[in-house]
């Protein structure tokens, strides 16, 4: 899986119009992720912190990433209590101690912005691994039979008889979409146009209609949240 879709999904959760995201072409972390997990295993031995009993659990992280170089835990009013809230604790601890953040940049100006990053503390503390990374433990969201079966069942339930299209003799439409924890299909929407208001029209219909349950995505083992960005064409 793309981890990246990941942490973007996280970030459609909490991301607030008072602070920025932070640009997908930049690190937040000097070094990038390896080296923040890297340092974020070395904060928490140098300190002696402890990790907390659902040593299972993940969290996703979102880090403010100030215009000085340090670093919290963002707080946003969509944020709720949870099992991860020792968890969250932990790691602002751990951020505010890490010395190599770079603030984000609009235009050349440095701003506040929020990072999102995946933690898993039994990764993090004794069974620590140089070069660890969570997309080294990610597998992706899977449809029964492959992707290409999800292809034939959209399209066993689209029905192009009654278009035409002059001079085409296919058309391709780009549908993006999340599959859940729980293998579901949310979030359905266009990705790209075919140019025909019609055949988009169908081939969202028939996403929805694909009711099929998927294999979500893990990390870890924990089901989490993949986002798709998926081609189909349809033949006149």
């Amino acid at each position: 899986m793309n981890f990246k879709y990941l942490l973007l999904f996280a970030g459609s959760l909490f991301y607030s119009q008072e602070v920025s995201r932070f640009p997908a072409d930049q690190h937040s972390y000097m070094g990038g992720r390896e080296f923040f997990y890297r340092d974020f295993h070395k904060v928490v031995t140098e300190r002696n912190l402890k990790q907390c009993k659902k040593d299972k659990d993940f969290y996703s992280a979102p880090v403010l990433v100030n215009v000085d170089g340090t670093a919290k835990l963002y707080k946003s009013d969509k944020q709720s209590e949870s099992d991860s809230d020792c968890t969250a604790k932990l790691v602002e601890e751990v951020v505010k101690n890490m010395k190599g953040w770079l603030p984000a940049k609009i235009k050349g100006t440095p701003v506040p912005a929020v990072s999102y990053y995946f933690i898993y503390p039994d990764a993090l503390f004794d069974k620590y691994q140089e070069g660890y990374k969570p997309d080294n433990f990610a597998e992706s969201a899977e449809f029964p039979g492959g992707i290409e079966k999800f292809r034939e069942e959209v399209i066993k339930r689209i029905d192009v008889s009654d278009y035409y299209v002059k001079g085409k003799g296919k058309v391709t439409v780009k549908v993006r979409f999340v599959v859940s924890e729980k293998g579901i299909i949310e979030e359905i929407a266009l990705a790209e146009t075919s140019g025909f208001q019609e055949y988009d029209d169908m081939l969202l219909r028939a996403v929805k209609k694909t009711r099929q349950v998927w294999t979500p995505a893990k990390i870890h083992g924990i089901p989490v949240p993949d986002r798709f960005a998926i081609p189909i064409t349809l033949a006149n």
